[in-house]
Parts: structure tokens; sequence; C-alpha cells
């Protein structure tokens, strides 16, 4: 048994993750980490937690989510140009940018192109310290350094234009996609933010 993103080297009889081996029998990477100590003390360990850290490609070295924002390519350029961060709305930038957490799937403008944004812990708190839209007075703009729920779109949160930027802080990569079939993505590009 392999943890995810790993393939047995018959050769070796090791567990090879792209970058290096790990050996099952003693716990961890026979390599250091190829982003140092970046990513922990242990330059070998494959995750503090194997069994609820997923780090295929041995490069966290923290629990990391994976949030969703759909979009135009003209944002995906913007997103590019921002080095992967969530940019202002092009017409106001007063209005949150929304986006979904863990197993929500909100596209109601059915963009064909999305960015899968993996984000720290620290991310996923600000996103979990959100306010229903319904007990705002103004709605969107009414909560600028804030970030938005809804009660009709169940795991949509909309981040204040305000807290763009300590958000992006909290985003360790960026994965473009687009739709090639209906609900089936492609990878086009990933920028990596270390």
């Amino acid at each position: 048994m392999r943890f995810q993103g790993q393939y047995f080297d018959r050769e070796t009889g090791l567990h090879y993750n792209t970058f290096r081996y790990y050996a099952p029998d003693l716990g961890r990477f026979t390599q250091q980490d190829p982003i140092g100590l970046a990513g922990g003390l242990n330059l070998y360990q494959y995750a503090p937690n194997p069994l609820t850290w997923v780090d295929p490609w041995g490069w966290a070295k923290e629990k990391t989510y994976e949030v969703i924002k759909y979009m135009s390519a003209d944002e995906v350029t913007a997103v590019k140009k921002a080095n992967g961060g969530i940019v202002p709305h092009f017409n106001s930038n007063r209005v949150a940018r929304w986006l979904n957490m863990p197993g929500a799937n909100w596209n109601p403008n059915r963009e064909k192109f999305r960015v899968v944004y993996t984000i720290n812990q620290k991310g996923m708190d600000i996103l979990n310290e959100h306010v229903d839209m319904d007990k705002l007075f103004l709605g969107e703009t009414d909560l600028p350094h804030g970030v938005l729920s809804k009660p009709n779109e169940i795991g949509a949160r909309g981040i204040g234009a305000g807290l763009l930027d300590e958000f992006n802080k909290q985003i360790k990569s960026a994965r473009i996609e687009k739709e090639v079939k209906k609900n089936q993505w492609k990878n086009i590009g990933v920028i990596i933010k270390c």
C-alpha cells in the first residue's frame, strides 16, 4: 500500500514521488526534501501525519486545503499577472470575490475556467470566519474586510476586497483549469507560490 501520488519502483523496491524515493519500511524518504528547510525541520518525512495529510509532491510543510474559483478567460489572465492571487473585480473594487469551499461546486455564470487554489490553515481559518449575507444591510459591499456566505449557496464564500491581500498570502499554489467537456476539467497551468 502506498501514499497518494506514489508509484512502486520494482528495481529499487521503493515508492517514487516524482522528486525522491520513499522507503515504506523506514517511514521516510531516502533523499532530502527538494524545498529544503522550507518543508520543515525533518527533511526526510512524508508529512507530519500521513493519515490526514496528503503531500504527493513532498512540498507541503503544513496542512493544506483546495478551494475553487470559477472565472472568465480575462480573469485567468489577470490571475497569472498577479502570480496566482485572487484579483479584485474588474468593474468594482468593492465587490466580494466568490469561491467554493472543499465539497462545494457553485458556478452560477457557467464559467469555462477555474483556478484550484491550495491554501494553508490560516487561509481556511479566514474563510471559516464568515458572516451570512442576509444579516447585512448593504450586501456584498457591507463587509469589505471580512468573508461572506450565502444561505442558498452552501459552501460559497465571498472574500471582501479589503481582505484579498491578506488571503492571497495564504495561497500556496494556483492550478488553472479549463472545462473540456461538461464537468471535465483539464490542467492548463500551475503557479507555485513559495
